[in-house]
Order: structure tokens, then C-alpha cells, then sequence
């Protein structure tokens, strides 16, 4: 459906992508077959808009295909490209110096938007091995259990990162300091039951809709949904319990919020 508003957009910055092309199994091949829209033209002012099968929104590769092969690509290439100056500053600083660097240069593209793709993240992903490499060539390793060993639990993987991130968000949602819409629409409802101790989250939305993992697609909100349940109810509750205003106590637990 098209919705009439005041503003007007320009065709040649204008774009469309198709989701979600269905695959056809022929024997032991696959083929795609292309859905009823791939095959039309979308105009905008009497001007056929250019199709494309990935784009970047605020800083996140989306794919027609709803995977984030394309996004750790364009991480991949954004920390390779940092990797030199840790290469150029490893023989001159210090070791805590080069932590920061890394934290700097290399994890703040690691960071960025994980709460959205992390959860895709596999021992065998590139993203992983790149992460190897780099502690590799930080400390002058060959072999990745001996970078991890030296790095002595201050440089988080990147499941761990993931893991922090989404503690951070529940964190935030616990005290009901996220936008009401995306508290409401996009993460878990919570359980205010007071004999509840553990202060966990329910797998209920307020549609009363049970959501089943083993049937969830790629739809983030649903896999955020689960990974915020499965995360947040597995933490200590003294940590669910530092006041929100403690912000020492906060830093101290590694949740700078």
C-alpha cells in the first residue's frame, strides 16, 4: 500500500529490493524463482526505479536474501583496513596501550549494530577468524589460544560481545529507560510477578503469542525476542539488581550504559 504524504522523493536517489526470493529445488539443484513483483517495474514520477539486491541502512548491509553474509563482508573489509595501524603501533606502545587501540579501531565495528546480526555469529565465520588474526598479529602469536591467553580476558569475543550488548539492552529495558515503542513492540514483555526472583522475561508478546525458537526465521525482532529471554534470565540477580542511577557499580559489572 502507498501512502499519499506532503513530502516527494527523487528517482535517482530512489531504490527497491525485493526480500525474500523463493528457491525452488529441482533434483539436486536449486534455482531461484523469481516472485510475481521481481518481474514489474516500481516508478516513481513516471521514472523506473533502479532494483538492487542489497543496500546500506545506518550503517547495515540488507540483502535480499535477509542473511548478513554482505554485512560481515563490509566488516570484514572496515577492520582489515585498521589492522595496519595496530601493526605499526604493537612495537611502540604498551600493553595496555594497544588494548585501547583495538577497542578503538578494531572492536568499534564489531560493535556496531550487534544487536542485530550477532546473533548469526559461528565458530567458522569470517568475522571470527578475522578476530583470531588480529589478536595474532597483536601479540606476536602464532597460534589464537596462545593471543586469547596473552589478551587475559580484556578483549571479549565476538559471541561475547553479542552477549553484552543484548545484557546491556535488557538492562535498559528492566528500568524502563527505552522508547516506549520499541519497548513495547520490539522487546520481550516482562514478568512482574514479585515471587518471581530471578526477574525474567516472558516468551509471551502482548498478542499472548508463543514464540517457538526452533521455528523462528530470520526475523531479527523474533530472535532479538529470544535472545533477550535467554540471555537476560541466565544473568545473576545481583546484577539485575544494581540500581539503574549506580553508575559505578555499572562500570564495575562492565555494563557502561
Amino acid at each position: 500500500a502507498v501512502v499519499s504524504t506532503q513530502s516527494t522523493g527523487n528517482p535517482s536517489k530512489t531504490k527497491y529490493i525485493v526480500y525474500n526470493p523463493r528457491i525452488v529445488k529441482k533434483g539436486n539443484a536449486k534455482s531461484l524463482q523469481k516472485s510475481s513483483t521481481s518481474t514489474k517495474s516500481v516508478c516513481l514520477d513516471e521514472k523506473i526505479l533502479e532494483r538492487v539486491y542489497s543496500i546500506k541502512f545506518l550503517g547495515i548491509i540488507i540483502n535480499s536474501k535477509l542473511n548478513w553474509a554482505e554485512h560481515k563482508q563490509y566488516v570484514y573489509r572496515k577492520v582489515s583496513k585498521s589492522l595496519g595501524i595496530l601493526n605499526r603501533c604493537k612495537n611502540i606502545m604498551g600493553y595496555r596501550e594497544l588494548i585501547a587501540m583495538y577497542k578503538t579501531f578494531i572492536q568499534s565495528y564489531f560493535l556496531y549494530g550487534i544487536e542485530i546480526w550477532g546473533h548469526d555469529i559461528r565458530e567458522s565465520d569470517i568475522l571470527v577468524k578475522l578476530q583470531n588474526k588480529v589478536l595474532r598479529r597483536m601479540f606476536d602469536c602464532k597460534r589464537s589460544s596462545d593471543a586469547w591467553r596473552i589478551s587475559d580476558d580484556n578483549i571479549l569475543s565476538l559471541e561475547g560481545l553479542y552477549k553484552r550488548a543484548i545484557e546491556r539492552l535488557c538492562m535498559k529495558h528492566h528500568y524502563n529507560t527505552l522508547p516506549k515503542y520499541f519497548a513495547d513492540e520490539i522487546m520481550p514483555t516482562k514478568n512482574d510477578d514479585p515471587d518471581d526472583y530471578g526477574n525474567g522475561y516472558t516468551l509471551r508478546s502482548k498478542n499472548k503469542t508463543c514464540y517457538d525458537y526452533s521455528d523462528l526465521s530470520i526475523n531479527s525482532n523474533s530472535i532479538l525476542k529470544h535472545s533477550c529471554i535467554k540471555i537476560w534470565n541466565k544473568l545473576p540477580f545481583e546484577t539485575k539488581s544494581i540500581p539503574y542511577r549506580n553508575m559505578k557499580l555499572y562500570a564495575l559489572a562492565g555494563y557502561n550504559l
